[in-house]
């Protein structure tokens, strides 16, 4: 071949191949893969990533020489070698990815001229090698936490579920087997679970009922080690409580000398039986004294009450917070020393004289008391009347005994040093010559107690009075203590109680009265009876009248009114006749079961009487039949009340009728009166039967309601069930309240409560108009039996505090607050509450003003009646340096009623003032961690000094249980353990670190007593511990 030939071959090839070359890439398509879809970040994994490059007919087939440029978006998740490559003769080129220590995802490019390629590598995470668990290390027994563990590779990657999802076995041991974890059904003691995309697992626990460590284990997984897979969660006792002990000694009392307590004793449990640990209680005393104390963690609260100078008998009642229904009650007994002093008071000082109808005895009292103002029991104190005054005469004299004249008496003291005698007053004359409406005498009673004498002045006199009650509480204080003042004014007076009844029932037997079931008869002897059982038989009569048939009535069944029957019970039927006749209807005296013969249309059947047997069994014998002759009744009622009604009492006719008046005619003596026979008027006739000596006419005593009230005769009337008619029901109102009465209209379902409505109106009550003036500028004072005479205002301070100082009530003898408003003197500051003028009790006002102006406090006590108390309280604050016992009513102090007409005097009231009394509450240790500290700065690699304060109250020892925590607080290990006492301020420790992984540690201090709460300090923050330095050779 010619030389020239050779370099034209040559051309060709070339141009030929580059007309291939550039026919392949006109149309390239690129596939690019990996060796595999997931590599592990584990820092040598790798997989080889491959761009392949044809036509897009696949046919290329001359060598392309495409350079292929490879990337890796983000370079934390691994490399790639090479990162240029041309294409081989298949039209690939490749790279090799290895991983780093991230997982994840990350993006590899292949890009080739104008055109690049994205393949996403997966990166899973390496093998199981830690785990972060997040928990409460502790937590109450039988209640529930979260727990959360973080699972992580080596390389602290989460190890998720992207690729292979790891599960996790979780077994849990405790002291009886009663921990598991929750799977939505209940609690087993193991389960699996999956990690989720975090590489999480998270389950609900539930520790065991009993306190203690439950400790969780995770079953093997990867390389984690055997230590790391346990936890504990102890379980601690410190439930709601459940049940309550408590207990007090010593046993059965101490002496009240500011000396001796009382050591109290509570144990708390929950309902599993564990102690109640950190759980705290309520400790009330009877005399509003309370403690709110906290149990440590044996569920125990040791404390103690007391001392006290003053005796008495003193309930501490316990009370759970967590659960009031927990209450224990225990009582703390302080008796008095040794006797040094006696008071005198009477029980009232004013009183009824004996003459008086009611007159009770009073009580002469003498109080023995130790130094310390206690009361002393079994202490003989003789009584003696020395000497009574009178200007009238008496019919007898005052005694200590009510059949016999006996001047002197012995009693014993009581529990409270109190050695009480009934005291008689003495009786003036009622009638005759003598006889004084308004007389008064005295009786001067000595009592003596050892070398120790004392006197009280009692009055007593025959008209009206209030009985006065005062006490103060407590009845000991000290200096600059205060005291309540509690006065009553109770009307119980002979002169308040009510005016005698008279009360005719003046009741309507017509057939009618039968029926309905039960029979409106019965229902109606039923309420009568009532009514008669709510009188007073002592002071109170009763009569009846019944208007109806004459001659033979019986309580049989008859048809009338368009009904099949009428009868006794059921009215459709007869078949049950026999039996409510026998039960309900006895009949007449001289009669048989059902039947009573009168002997008029209107009867006299019972006239007054004070038997309430009488008058219920005349009630009982009633028998309805026929016709209504109403006029008749009340005029045989009216008669018999103008015959036998008491000229001092209150007379009533109670008329009761179910139907139009019809025989003898209008009882309003409407129309025209006649002397015609009795059933010769029919239904509201407008006429009427004439009684000689009457005059005529409505306006005349013809008129029944005239001749009732001109005898000072007040008629009640019932309407009775729904046939009565209007004009019916008119007439039995005009009658009423013409005579100043009430008309009332009842069915079967209330007609018990109108005749109880009748018997309170029959109750006419008298009251006294009432003031009361206390003065304090001259009040006795006693000590070391010498009595000085002083301005109260040296002695006392008035203390104001709203609502409880000054303090009024008034209540009936139902205890309940008077429901009428109370109109309130406009000298009364401060008053709440208060509408206007007025306010309704209980109230309270300020009387600061009119103590600092004269040293008195003024009170409008109102009208008083019979049964109803008034009250008041108010407050005092004794001074500075006083010492002894003051009578805190001055001479001053007066009760008016009436407008001074009567008088009365406050008793004696007495306040012991004692210097330095003890009365000491409940009282329990306390115990306080406070201020744990490293006192070593920076990091730690040999020991950690730790020092902390320690405030304890108590008389036990403190043991204090150091630990630390190397997982923030999760988990703890105890390392030290010490015991202190009281006297104890600042205590140390040292943790040996050289052998502990570096970290953060947190250091608690755990304490506890017998008888103080626990306590727990724990370190603010972390301190560093690093490895401690290592040796090493060094070569040269």
């Amino acid at each position: 071949m010619s030389w020239k030939v050779v370099p034209l071959i040559i051309l060709a090839l070339a141009l030929a191949i580059t007309a291939a070359s550039a026919a392949c890439i006109g149309d390239k398509i690129v596939n690019f893969t990996s060796s595999k879809e997931w590599v592990v970040a584990n820092t040598v994994d790798t997989s080889v990533l491959t761009a392949y490059i044809t036509n897009s007919s696949g046919s290329c087939s001359v060598p392309d020489t495409t350079l292929v440029t490879f990337s890796v978006v983000d370079p934390v998740y691994g490399t790639l070698t090479p990162l240029q490559q041309n294409t081989d003769l298949d039209g690939k080129a490749s790279a090799t990815f290895k991983a780093s220590s991230k997982s994840g995802s990350v993006n590899i490019t292949a890009t080739i001229p104008a055109m690049q390629y994205t393949y996403t590598q997966k990166i899973d995470h390496d093998t199981p090698y830690t785990t972060v668990w997040d928990y409460d290390g502790e937590v109450i027994v039988n209640t529930t936490t979260p727990i959360t563990i973080d699972i992580k590779d080596k390389w602290g990657n989460p190890v998720d579920d992207r690729n292979i999802r790891e599960n996790i076995s979780l077994v849990v041991g405790s002291p009886l087997g009663g921990a598991g974890f929750y799977n939505g059904i209940g609690y087993p003691a193991s389960i699996t679970l999956p990690v989720n995309g975090a590489g999480t697992v998270s389950v609900i626990c539930k520790v065991d009922t009993v306190s203690g460590d439950n400790i969780i284990y995770m079953g093997t997984l990867g390389s984690i080690p055997s230590a790391e897979r346990y936890r504990t969660i102890v379980g601690v006792s410190e439930g709601i409580p459940y049940s309550m002990t408590g207990d007090i000694t010593p046993q059965p009392y101490v002496y009240a000398n500011g000396i001796d307590k009382f050591y109290l004793q509570y144990i708390l449990y929950d309902s599993f039986g564990n102690p109640a640990g950190n759980r705290t209680i309520w400790v009330n005393s009877s005399i509003g004294e309370s403690e709110l104390l906290r149990s440590n963690s044996l569920g125990q609260i040791l404390a103690t009450y007391g001392p006290k100078d003053t005796a008495g008998t003193y309930t501490l009642s316990a009370i759970a917070v967590d659960n009031s229904s927990l209450i224990v009650y225990l009582n703390a007994e302080f008796v008095n020393t040794e006797p040094t002093n006696m008071l005198v008071a009477a029980n009232p000082e004013t009183m009824a004289s004996w003459d008086v109808p009611g007159a009770e005895a009073g009580s002469i009292i003498g109080k023995v008391m130790d130094i310390k103002g206690n009361g002393v029991p079994n202490e003989t104190v003789v009584f003696t009347i020395s000497s009574s005054t009178s200007v009238t005469p008496l019919t007898s004299l005052p005694s200590f005994s009510s059949t016999s004249y006996q001047t002197s008496a012995t009693a014993i003291t009581d529990a409270d040093g109190n050695a009480i005698v009934p005291f008689y007053p003495g009786a003036f004359p009622t009638s005759g010559v003598d006889y004084n409406e308004t007389a008064s005498g005295t009786a001067t009673i000595l009592a003596q107690w050892g070398s120790s004498t004392g006197s009280v002045i009692v009055t007593f006199k025959n008209y009206p009075y209030l009985r006065v009650r005062t006490s103060v509480s407590p009845a000991v204080v000290t200096p600059n203590e205060t005291f309540d003042v509690h006065i009553e004014l109770i009307g119980d007076g002979w002169a308040l109680r009510p005016k005698p009844i008279d009360a005719i029932l003046c009741t309507d037997r017509s057939g009618s009265m039968m029926y309905d079931n039960p029979d409106r008869m019965v229902e109606v002897m039923n309420a009568e009876n009532e009514f008669v059982g709510s009188m007073s038989f002592i002071r109170d009569y009763i009569g009846l009248v019944s208007f109806g048939q004459k001659g033979l009535a019986e309580a049989v069944s008859y048809k009338n009114w368009g009904v099949p029957y009428l009868g006794p019970g059921t009215d459709t039927t007869t078949t049950d006749d026999a039996a409510y006749i026998a039960a309900n209807y006895p009949g007449g005296i001289s009669d048989s079961p059902g039947k009573h013969t009168y002997s008029d249309y209107a009867t006299l059947d019972s006239g007054l009487t004070n038997s309430p047997t009488t008058i219920s069994d005349t009630i009982n014998r009633i028998i309805p039949y026929s016709g209504t002759p109403m006029r008749q009744g009340l005029f045989t009622a009216i008669n018999e009340m103008i015959a036998h009604g008491r000229s001092n009492s209150v007379k009533a006719i109670i008329l009761l009728s179910d139907g139009d008046y019809n025989y003898y005619g209008d009882p309003l003596a409407r129309g025209t009166g006649s002397t015609n026979t009795a059933t010769s008027y029919g239904d509201l006739t407008q006429n009427y039967y004439q009684y000689a000596g009457l005059g005529t006419g409505t306006t005349s005593n013809q008129n029944m309601s005239n001749y009732a009230k001109n005898n000072g005769i007040t008629i009640y009337s019932i309407a009775y069930g729904s046939d009565i008619s209007s004009g019916g029901r008119e007439t039995l109102e005009i009658l009423a309240e013409g005579t100043g009465g009430k008309y009332f209209w009842a069915s079967s379902t209330d007609i018990a409560d109108v005749y109880t409505e009748i018997a309170g109106a029959l109750r006419t009550e008298a009251s006294v108009d009432t003031s009361m003036e206390l003065s304090f500028q001259n009040i006795n004072i006693t000590y070391n039996n010498e009595t000085t005479t002083t301005d109260g205002k040296t002695l006392l301070t008035y203390v104001y505090e709203k609502p409880v100082s000054t303090w009024v009530n008034s209540y009936n003898k139902t205890a309940s607050p008077l429901p009428e408003p109370v109109l309130i003197p406009s000298s009364y500051a401060d008053v709440e509450p208060l509408i206007g003028n007025y306010s309704s009790y209980p109230y309270s006002f300020n009387q600061t003003n009119e103590w600092n102006s004269d040293t008195k406090l003024s009170f409008n006590a109102g009208n008083i009646s019979i049964n109803q108390t008034w009250e008041t309280k108010f407050r005092f604050r004794v001074a500075e340096n006083v010492n002894g016992t003051i009578d805190i009513f001055g001479p001053g102090s007066i009760i008016s009623m009436n407008g001074g007409s009567s008088t009365l005097t406050l008793p004696h009231t007495f306040i012991t003032v004692v210097p330095n009394l003890t009365n000491t509450a409940t009282v329990s240790a306390s115990l306080d961690v406070s201020n744990l500290r490293c006192t070593k700065a920076g990091v730690i690699t040999d020991f950690m000094p730790l020092e902390w304060n320690i405030a304890y109250t108590g008389d036990s020892m403190v043991t204090e249980r150091v630990s630390y925590s190397s997982d923030g607080g999760n988990t703890w290990t105890l390392f030290d353990t010490n015991f202190v006492t009281k006297a104890a301020v600042v205590d140390y420790s040292n943790l040996d670190v050289r052998s502990l992984p570096a970290g953060g540690y947190l250091i608690r201090v755990d304490a506890s007593a017998p008888d103080a709460p626990n306590d727990r300090e724990t370190l603010l923050a972390p301190v560093t511990v690093g490895a401690q330095g290592k040796a090493y050779i060094k070569l040269e």
